[in-house]
């Protein structure tokens, strides 16, 4: 008997690595082993396990590569990590940008600009006092 096939998380149903952009193809960037664990290394067990493992991954891309690519996501425990790594600059709502593309749309909560500062300016606060707190 076969294994089930692991469906993409992805809801419209096609593969992100089938999507082409219009100016051409979109590059897809894999994290090692390495990268992740460096990152994973930096975050605490219960925030590492709130987070999916994409946005694990793309964290670990723009910590350890350094690509000039900005972290976009709703995932809140997702935004809060990416200041945990000393990227909160990095970081922009889903809202923005919707904004930049001229796109006006009605948000769930958690998709807003207001909920993406809340949540950066929690997460640097708690890197702030992790910082300064002796290990």
């Amino acid at each position: 008997m076969k294994p089930p096939e692991k469906k993409s998380r992805n809801h419209a149903g096609f593969s992100p690595r089938d999507v082409k952009h219009g100016l051409g193809t979109i590059e897809i960037l894999d994290a090692s082993l390495e990268e992740l664990g460096a990152a994973t290394a930096r975050l605490d067990r219960v925030m590492v396990e709130a987070i999916d493992e994409g946005e694990l991954e793309a964290l670990a891309l723009l910590l350890c590569r350094g690509i000039p690519h900005r972290f976009c996501t709703g995932d809140l425990p997702a935004v809060r990590a990416l200041c945990h790594l000393g990227l909160h600059d990095r970081g922009v709502s889903f809202e923005q940008v919707l904004r930049e593309a001229g796109i006006t749309k009605s948000l769930r909560p958690h998709l807003t600009e207001e909920a993406f500062r809340i949540h950066r300016n929690r997460g640097v606060a708690e890197w702030i006092q992790r910082r300064r707190t002796p290990r």
